[in-house]
């Protein structure tokens, strides 16, 4: 589910709406989905139940979105942290977006959110993703923990 094409490095967006804009620009510029709107309403409904702001600068974001064409993940570190409502009250800087098919029946992304959730519990893959400063790198670390 992780593609190295959907890793994004120092993305200057300076708060969670520009975030969910540039999530949602991805998915459209990548033919995921065909509107901006859908993207951004889904990820503000799944923010309005709980935060989604993890720990220690990740934040987990997620939609579930009717007429997507497949289920992603897109990763994003920003330049700068940003505000977020986390878990810790500390800032975000690191974002693992997953958009999932509304009107699917594989539950499959559940087991997914699951387990990046429990990969960013562990203070050592935190540390490696911190550290990790291009696509290929981010990429070969998610791939040794899923």
């Amino acid at each position: 589910m992780i593609n190295q094409q959907l890793i994004f490095i120092d993305i200057d967006a300076h708060t969670k709406e520009e975030v969910f804009e540039y999530i949602a620009k991805v998915a459209v510029n990548n033919g995921i989905v065909n509107q901006t709107s859908i993207i951004i309403e889904g990820l503000h409904y799944r923010e309005s139940l709980s935060t989604t702001g993890m720990i220690d600068g990740f934040a987990i974001p997620h939609a579930e979105v009717a007429d997507l064409k497949e289920s992603v993940v897109i990763i994003i570190k920003l330049k700068e942290e940003i505000d977020w409502e986390s878990l810790d009250g500390e800032k975000i800087k690191f974002i693992v977006a997953m958009l999932v098919d509304k009107d699917s029946k594989n539950k499959e992304h559940l087991t997914t959110l699951s387990t990046i959730a429990k990969i960013l519990m562990k203070q050592e893959n935190r540390d490696l993703l911190h550290k990790a400063n291009n696509q290929e790198e981010i990429y070969t670390i998610f791939e040794k923990l899923l």
